[in-house]
């Protein structure tokens, strides 16, 4: 998309203005060489007019009359220079319009390569940590499809990547949206909801109109929005301020309404939505949304749900229903160290720019949310202010909106008439305050079921060198509730490499040990000396003898589910084991090991 371009039409204007005249004034009766003088005249004159207006004056001699034409040409010039300039003000206006369109296009494509940059900057994040220059990483983390080879996989067999959220699971067989004819039950908190009090600068006629609210265009207080499935409808939720100056000026008058210190408070409030009846649910995304301007991000303090509105659980564990999780503009980028660390809590479950919280499955009717914004930023806003004087007055006193007539309260703003003696003057005054805002698109609550078996083929990654070792990292969850047999925990999610798209050699991941004598090994190496391969068993370590180093390496993933508890028989077709991240380190013979 390029940029708009401001064409100005002042001088297209005043060349059709001076041409007009020109007909005017020549008669068809006119001679060569008069046609030929006014040419020339209106050539100069308008060589004269580029940068200024039309207009010349025509004085009046002092002690003289002056002429009618003189008065008319002047009045006429005048007019059709003010015409030439509030045609220019709406070609402006538009061009700003088109400019705001394009930046916000721009915004939306440079957060998209910041996006890209963020990962880009994780997989840098984890080559500073090996010195060794022939050491590769290959990371994966699910947020496209750019790595996954589809063809190699039936579709009925085939795991799903969910792009928003960037996990890896089990084909989803169905999917039901509980949010469906749901309604928000409560919303409680210490702010208001939607946009009030937020002013923009407007283009007016009067006097009295410079400003008005952003809530008599766009409101955003219905909560229906949270779980219409709309994403173009936003719920807010703010708390707004203005300075103390300000309030010490108009006399503290009307401004109950503003609360919060700019630094240090804390905006907090809890939704509850109500399913129709008692629902199975398993899954809960949460579309944030940030205002212009806002830090961009939004804490999801705790989620719990509840069959009777009354007692309350957490998504995870029965009673630490705490989350304290942080939902950015752009995705979390993380650590090496921190990414591949081996923890299996669904309570820390990564986001994409979103919350999504993937939990075993419930009986819920009541889903309780509490957000929190701990920063606020700067925003315009707007304070109506009412002034009275006597009509033999040229000044106003500041009054309070309780001592105005409820008629003249809703009227349009200006100078109203109370009586013979006093008027009152309506005004919306703006300044720069603060705002603490909790923004959300939608509110997903879902019922998921999935395949028993699933698997995820890796497009191959390629080398100029030979591939001496492989290791592999994995960022995994796998629900407890598959453990009930230890030696069975490791193998609910499988990993294999392969070489030459022909034999697949299992893999374990760095976080994972031992559970039965039958471990895949972490370390796979290629043509190995003898003294590595007798110190193999210590290191969990694989020798694989091939004719020649490969060039290329494929990653498989096979997930799977039990098909119910042991004991109890419960199904869990609602369950997943979850990939979020993987990553392959490759050792090549480059510089040798």
């Amino acid at each position: 998309m390029n940029a708009p371009v401001i064409e100005s039409k002042i001088l297209e204007k005043q060349r059709e203005y001076l041409l007009e005249q020109a007909k005017i004034r020549l008669s068809s009766s006119a001679t060569k060489e008069e046609v030929s003088q006014l040419a020339d005249e209106i050539f100069y004159r308008y060589q004269s007019c580029i940068g200024k207006p039309l207009f010349q004056a025509r004085k009046v001699v002092y002690g003289e009359l002056p002429f009618l034409e003189d008065y008319y040409d002047n009045n006429k010039e005048m007019e059709k220079d003010l015409g030439i300039l509030f045609s220019e003000l709406n070609t402006i206006a538009t061009y700003l319009v088109d400019y705001f369109n394009y930046s916000q296009s721009e915004k939306d494509r440079i957060l998209s390569i910041v996006r890209s940059i963020n990962g880009v900057v994780s997989d840098l994040q984890m080559l500073t940590e090996e010195t060794t220059p022939n050491t590769v990483y290959l990371k994966e983390s699910f947020t496209n499809y750019d790595n996954v080879d589809s063809a190699l996989t039936p579709v009925e067999n085939r795991s799903m990547i969910h792009t928003q959220e960037g996990v890896l699971t089990l084909r989803r067989t169905n999917a039901l949206n509980r949010s469906i004819g749901s309604k928000v039950r409560a919303i409680q908190g210490n702010g208001i909801a939607g946009t009030y009090f937020l002013s923009r600068k407007v283009q007016s006629d009067s006097d009295f109109e410079n400003y008005q609210y952003v809530s008599s265009q766009i409101k955003n207080d219905d909560p229906k929005a949270l779980i219409d499935g709309n994403p173009d409808t936003v719920f807010e939720y703010e708390m707004v301020n203005i300075p103390e100056s300000y309030k010490k000026q108009s006399f503290y008058y009307d401004v109950e309404w503003a609360k919060g210190k700019e630094h240090g408070d804390l905006l907090r409030v809890k939704i509850v939505v109500q399913l129709p009846k008692n629902e199975t649910i398993n899954w809960i995304n949460l579309n944030p949304y940030h205002a212009a301007g806002s830090p961009g991000t939004v804490n999801v303090y705790s989620i719990r749900t509840s069959n009777d509105g009354i007692e309350y659980q957490g998504l995870f564990e029965k009673d630490q229903f705490v989350l304290n999780q942080e939902i950015n503009k752009t995705p979390q980028s993380y650590r090496a160290e921190d990414l591949f660390d081996g923890s299996e809590n669904f309570a820390k479950t990564k986001f994409s720019g979103q919350g999504v919280w993937s939990f075993p499955s419930r009986e819920a009717k009541y889903i309780e949310f509490v957000l929190e914004q701990p920063n606020s930023y700067k925003e315009l806003l707007g304070q109506e202010a009412f002034y009275r004087r006597k009509k033999d007055s040229t000044s106003f006193t500041r009054i309070r909106k309780q001592e105005v007539p409820s008629n003249i309260v809703d009227e349009k703003y200006g100078i109203h008439t109370i009586n013979s003696d006093y008027e009152i003057k309506k005004v919306l005054e703006a300044v720069e305050g603060w705002r603490y805002a909790i923004g959300v698109r939608d509110i997903d609550i879902m019922s998921f079921e999935f395949a028993e078996t699933s698997e995820y083929i890796s497009k191959p990654f390629l080398f100029e060198d030979g591939i001496k070792k492989v290791l592999l990292y994995a960022n995994e969850k796998v629900p407890a509730i598959y453990k009930e047999k230890v030696s069975e925990s490791n193998d609910w999610i499988q990993y294999f490499v392969s070489f030459d798209d022909i034999d697949w050699h299992r893999i374990s991941p760095q976080h994972q040990q031992p559970v039965n004598d039958k471990f895949p090994a972490k370390v796979l190496s290629v043509n190995d000396n003898e003294s590595d391969i007798e110190n193999a068993f210590a290191l969990y370590k694989q020798n694989l003898q091939l004719k020649e180093l490969p060039k290329q390496v494929r990653l498989k993933i096979i997930m799977k589910r039990p098909e119910k508890t042991t004991e109890d028989e419960i199904p869990l077709l609602h369950t997943t084991p979850l990939v979020e991240d993987f990553a392959l380190k490759i050792l090549t013979e480059q510089k040798g090991v």
